[in-house]
């Protein structure tokens, strides 16, 4: 966000309710280094107690997380989140003046499948296509000069009618 980068590991189960929040806001992006062009390449950052990793490739993105210190135990994620020939997305610029503007891009409804470890727990993610366990990555990336202050409101939801 210009000034700060922000890198931060959120699970929630939705069966109980837990959510796991660890989260790093880093002054002037300090070690949090991005491709030229978005959806390219590798973007990692390391810090004690947060690890996050985004390898993208061009049929799928692979998604890694580590929290070795959380009040529910370590936490671990392995997940890789699809990207299928020809899938559409919606990306736009905002022009928020002639010095700064936002470029956002959705990618919605993308088949995720993997592991996620909370403490001696393995959460299997996915299943095959139309069954219960099916489940769906959302990306959702921006670049550019914010202003100072901003309010997000959007959501997105994924499934099969």
């Amino acid at each position: 966000v210009d000034y700060v980068g922000i890198a931060g590991l959120w699970v929630l189960r939705p069966s109980d309710g837990l959510v796991v929040d660890v989260g790093r806001v880093v002054p002037l992006a300090r070690g949090i280094e991005l491709p030229e062009e978005p959806c390219t390449g590798t973007m990692a950052f390391t810090t004690p107690g947060l690890s996050v990793g985004i390898d993208e490739r061009s049929d799928a993105t692979h998604l890694t997380a580590a929290a070795p210190d959380t009040p529910h135990g370590p936490v671990a994620v392995d997940l890789v989140v699809e990207r299928p020939p020809g899938h559409e997305t919606m990306s736009v610029v905002i022009p928020w003046s002639d010095k700064r503007f936002q470029y956002a891009s959705k990618h919605n409804t993308r088949a995720a499948h993997g592991t996620v470890r909370i403490g001696d727990e393995e959460l299997v993610v996915g299943g095959a296509p139309g069954s219960p366990d099916e489940a769906f990555g959302t990306l959702d990336l921006g670049r550019g000069l914010w202003p100072y202050s901003i309010r997000w409101n959007w959501a997105a939801g994924s499934g099969r009618s």
